[in-house]
Parts: C-alpha cells; sequence; structure tokens
C-alpha cells in the first residue's frame, strides 16, 4: 500500500497537474519579489553613422541643403528602484554620448551626465505593486494547500482503490473455495446416491 501511494503521488496525472500548478504559483511569486529588488539597467548604441542632406533656410530667405555626416555613440547605467508603497519609481541613472561630425572641418562632440536622480510617479491610475504585495504571498499560500489537498485526494483515491481490490481479491477466494466445497458435496452425494442404489438392489 505504501509504495502505491508514494506511486501515485509522483507519476499519477492528478499529482502531476498539482504539482505544475504549483510551480506556475511559485514563479509567479518568485517574480513578485524580484519586482521589489533594485535592478540595473544598461542601455547603449553601437556605432551609428548616419548621412543625410537636410534643407536649410538662408538668411537671404532662400533654401539649400546642408550634408549632415556624423557618427555616433551613446550608453547609460541606471539603478532603478520600484516604489510599492506610491506604485513609482526612483532611478539613479549616469550616461554618456559621443558624436564626431565627419567631412570637412570634423570634429568631437562629447555629452555626459555623471549623476542623474529621477522619479517617476503616475498620479491617476492603480498602484499595482501594492495590490501585489498583499495578493501574491496569499496566492502562493493558496497554490500550497490546493496542492496538498491535491496529493492528499490522490492518496485517499489510492487507498479506496487498493481497498476495493483487496475486497475483490477476497471475494474471488471465497468463491473459489465455495466452489470447491459445492463440488465436494456434489460428489459425496453422487457417491451416496450410489451406496444407496446398490443396497436397494
Amino acid at each position: 500500500l505504501k509504495d502505491a501511494i508514494t506511486l501515485a503521488q509522483h507519476q499519477s496525472v492528478d499529482a502531476a497537474v498539482a504539482l505544475n500548478e504549483l510551480k506556475t504559483s511559485y514563479w509567479e511569486y518568485r517574480t513578485h519579489v524580484a519586482d521589489q529588488l533594485p535592478e540595473v539597467n544598461f542601455k547603449g548604441t553601437l556605432p551609428s553613422y548616419s548621412k543625410q542632406y537636410s534643407r536649410y533656410q538662408q538668411s537671404d530667405g532662400t533654401y539649400a541643403f546642408v550634408q549632415d555626416n556624423n557618427l555616433s555613440m551613446d550608453g547609460a547605467i541606471s539603478i532603478d528602484q520600484n516604489i510599492a508603497l506610491t506604485g513609482g519609481k526612483i532611478s539613479l541613472n549616469s550616461s554618456l554620448n559621443f558624436s564626431r561630425q565627419l567631412g570637412h572641418g570634423a570634429f568631437n562632440e562629447y555629452m555626459s551626465v555623471p549623476v542623474g536622480l529621477t522619479l517617476t510617479q503616475p498620479i491617476f491610475g492603480v498602484n499595482d505593486q501594492k495590490w501585489n504585495r498583499r495578493i501574491e504571498p496569499v496566492r502562493y499560500q493558496e497554490a500550497k494547500a490546493a496542492y496538498i489537498e491535491s496529493v492528499e485526494g490522490v492518496t485517499i483515491s489510492t487507498i479506496a482503490s487498493s481497498i476495493f481490490c483487496w475486497q475483490k481479491k477476497t471475494w474471488q477466494r471465497l468463491c473459489r473455495i465455495w466452489i470447491t466445497q459445492i463440488n465436494c458435496m456434489i460428489s459425496l452425494s453422487r457417491n451416496a446416491r450410489s451406496v444407496i442404489s446398490l443396497k436397494v438392489n
């Protein structure tokens, strides 16, 4: 019986479905926990080359086409932290931009933001972070309870099936014993009938 219960808890369809649902809830909860931790983001642009002609109005009112030929690169790194209380996000960032004007009279330009502090706060809207902070732990606890209940259901079903099988085998043995006894009684009756017939003759 123990082996049957162990096998059912690990290989039955119901147990596998319950385990997958528990894993799904677990990773949803882990995702929620990870959202509350600081994250480091890096954004960058590989060397970008641009060559185009732009229409430019001169001082006398006429238009001329000016060539714009440049190479640029930029990168930014930031540390972001969600604020569950207000639903906003605070970021500490730094960025660097490089641009080189090509062609006649080429020159380089740099622009840097050593340290920047950004606060993003939605004014109208639902604070999803606040609600997820309350709901996700409860959902995970419910998923664990549902898994335990499913495993217990599989165990009870296995025990009931084992008892039913045992009852069937017991009835089968009793029926064989009864058949054997009935055959013995029939044989004895035939023998007794033969003896009585001989005495009468």
